[in-house]
């Protein structure tokens, strides 16, 4: 595989599946840039990686949370998890006015870099059913992404079900792609997979990487 000229995006994706519905979301952090037009490569993924940790640490001052403690979407919603700094938990009010605040200033990653997907237990797409609709709808997506900005892309997966792994590399395989690029007639797919992203991905505990939580707070509420 090329390195495209746009350089290489990391993709972080976590999942939401609170039954009848499923929803996915891809954060996207540059990893690789060049430097100017043909200028040398640079490792940009810390600059990134700096202003989510400020992100994090200003939620963590303005709302009296602890810093390293990972926000989960639906603890935010029940009132649980013990985030503030005295080990109690939020006040309902407090819950929203923090979640709130945490999409509303998750604005340092470039535009269009949260992708969400979301299928229902009725949803059917490519013989596939329920979050592998959602799933492939993510692909999909990332896949134009990397087109639109011409870069490749590396996955990362949060622990957990590993029939995303196996989603995952089935699209790399065969990807259903739709009226742009072949048409839908006769219900008929192209098949087209994401050339953009190397076929490996990584199943890894993600708790101490600050840009999934954004991916979380996004999914839940989409």
């Amino acid at each position: 595989m090329d390195l495209l000229s746009g350089g290489i995006d990391l993709f972080y994706i976590d999942e939401s599946a609170r039954h009848p519905l499923y929803a996915a979301t891809a954060v996207t952090v540059p990893f690789l840039r060049r430097s100017g037009f043909l200028g040398p490569w640079r490792f940009v993924w810390p600059d990134y990686q700096k202003k989510v940790e400020d992100w994090r640490r200003q939620l963590s001052k303005k709302h009296g949370i602890r810093f390293r403690e990972e926000l989960h979407a639906y603890q935010l919603i029940k009132g649980q998890g013990q985030l503030k700094r005295n080990w109690r938990n939020l006040l309902p009010n407090e819950a929203v006015d923090l979640y709130k605040d945490a999409l509303a200033t998750a604005d340092f990653l470039p535009d269009a870099s949260i992708i969400t997907a979301y299928s229902t237990d009725a949803s059917q797409f490519a013989g596939e059913t329920g979050i592998g609709v959602c799933m492939l709808t993510l692909f999909q997506r990332m896949r134009s992404q990397c087109q639109a900005r011409r870069t490749n892309g590396l996955v990362f997966f949060d622990e957990g079900n590993k029939s995303y792994i196996t989603a995952f590399r089935m699209a790399q395989k065969y990807l259903p792609t739709g009226s742009s690029q072949g048409g839908w007639g006769s219900n008929a797919t192209k098949k087209y997979a994401p050339k953009h992203v190397p076929e490996g991905c990584k199943l890894q505990a993600l708790r101490y990487v600050l840009f999934h939580p954004i991916g979380r707070l996004n999914c839940l509420c989409s």
